[in-house]
């Protein structure tokens, strides 16, 4: 897969492969074309579109411990999205139309729910919280699931009114659902348990051009526009636009993945082969690391658990695990 067919892959942000059993680390060939990547406080997992696998690392030893590939026992074959919801881990497939969940520890396969296909054709993207599970559609349907009983809650279509129209990321904070829209390059706020259609933040207020991914911490969330090489910081309660992250000195030519934690955001620029680290209260720049010390090769999705930071590098077929204060290169997975 070519490194562009790997970032529109990716751009749903996290996306999660199929668990079977509980196979060595390599059993399934390891990361072949990682797309994205999810993390728990004990494990990170990652789904390979290469290869339909999905590769599990621990946190506490830096070390791989699961590598799992798809079979008809669980249906999925083009792993696209995960949200992570108590101990559940649900993942949906855009090849099979379908949403399955998995226990988070131990990978084993609890269910399959076949979502109406006029509905969810191509599922994208999925947000959890308060036992509601949100799924993204690429043609800009949005349907709502009991977590629990996998029952069909609510569903949102496309209109101009909500500017829906090919949802690219999601993500839950403070009760409310933002959907980034690619298509629109607006942000459309939902109430997260009703689907309540709430604000409409569009292009024009929003100032997005070819937005990415989202994350949300506080009462911040944080836009990756890879169309003007940026990074956009929204108040969560009013939708705001206050702040725009954009100097030379942060090295944003190609913005792609979004992390918040700690008091701290991090960017991964996919065409610039770096990780830009910057203050979340006040956007000041601390560090931006590049090079072939940190062996970031098209660094795609990041996250933030434990001590460390792993960025998700989509050409390297790799993890890179960097330290979230010292900012030093532990190592490199996959």
């Amino acid at each position: 897969m070519g490194l562009r067919g790997r970032r529109a892959l990716a751009a749903a942000l996290l996306g999660l492969g199929v668990l079977v059993g509980s196979a060595p680390a390599g059993a399934a060939g390891g990361l072949d074309g990682p797309v994205a990547l999810a993390a728990t406080t004990s494990v990170v997992w990652v789904a390979s579109a290469g290869n339909a696998s999905l590769s599990a690392f621990s946190v506490a030893r830096l070390a791989p411990t699961l590598s799992v590939v798809a079979s008809r026992a669980n249906g999925l074959a083009d792993p696209t999205a995960l949200a992570v919801a108590g101990d559940a881990l649900w993942v949906a497939d855009r090849t099979t139309s379908t949403l399955s969940e998995f226990d988070v520890a131990t990978g084993q396969h609890r269910r399959t729910v076949h979502a109406p296909r006029h509905e969810l054709a191509t599922p994208v993207a999925l947000a959890a919280a308060r036992g509601v599970l949100w799924v993204a559609d690429a043609a800009g349907t949005l349907v709502a699931l009991d977590a629990a009983t996998g029952r069909v809650e609510h569903v949102v279509r496309p209109s101009p009114r909500n500017a829906l129209s090919s949802p690219r990321a999601l993500v839950v904070v403070g009760g409310r659902l933002w959907v980034l829209d690619e298509g629109t390059a607006s942000l459309t706020i939902l109430d997260a348990r009703t689907g309540r259609l709430l604000r409409v933040v569009r292009r024009g207020a929003a100032h997005l051009s070819a937005p990415v991914a989202l994350a949300a911490a506080g009462r911040r969330v944080y836009v990756t526009d890879a169309g003007s090489s940026s990074l956009s910081v929204f108040d969560a309660r009013s939708a705001r636009r206050v702040a725009v992250v954009a100097a030379r000195r942060d090295r944003l030519d190609s913005p792609w993945g979004v992390a918040a934690a700690e008091g701290r955001v991090y960017v991964t620029d996919a065409a610039g082969d770096a990780l830009t680290i910057l203050d979340a209260r006040t956007g000041r720049l601390l560090r931006v690391l590049r090079g072939s010390a940190y062996h970031l090769d098209d660094p795609l999705a990041v996250a933030v658990t434990g001590a460390w930071v792993w960025v998700l590098n989509g050409a390297g077929n790799s993890i890179s695990v960097i330290g979230s204060r010292s900012w030093r290169f532990e190592r490199l997975l996959g």
